[in-house]
């Protein structure tokens, strides 16, 4: 999964897992890719990918911690790239959708260049531990 995955989505964004995103560059992206990116406040869900008929759409939870917030918008934004389906943001791994698209916003937070020396006790407090475990686990099993 991850070398095709991988090649996916550095066609759609060649400085993936090269650079740290940022919520300036998501809105950049989301600009180009003709999404509307807004946050809510009053949401159940943290975030959710919407596709309509002309348009799609991120939605996140206002209020979110700002490393949450980037994970999840750009765990939202994966799904864009990737799938066809709209989506609520899920922590779990369980469902591929949700693998692949916390695949997608990990390395994009994350890029290789600056964890591949550490170890798996990194915490910068900034990002939710969950996203740094997966983030973890990918440059164990992958190389990514």
């Amino acid at each position: 999964m991850s070398f095709i995955l991988s090649q996916l989505i550095k066609k759609k964004l060649p400085e993936w897992n090269e650079k740290i995103f940022g919520i300036k560059d998501l809105q950049a992206i989301c600009v180009r890719e003709r999404l509307i990116f807004v946050e809510s406040i009053g949401r159940r869900a943290k975030g959710e990918y919407l596709r309509f008929s002309n348009r799609n759409m991120i939605i996140l939870r206002a209020n979110l911690g700002e490393g949450e917030r980037r994970w999840i918008a750009f765990h939202e934004l994966g799904h864009h790239f990737l799938h066809t389906a709209n989506h609520r943001f899920s922590r779990g791994t369980a469902r591929k959708m949700d693998r692949e698209a916390n695949f997608f916003a990990a390395v994009a937070l994350l890029p290789k260049y600056l964890i591949e020396n550490e170890n798996e006790s990194y915490s910068d407090g900034y990002y939710p531990a969950e996203m740094l475990r997966i983030r973890f686990e990918i440059l164990r099993e992958f190389r990514i």
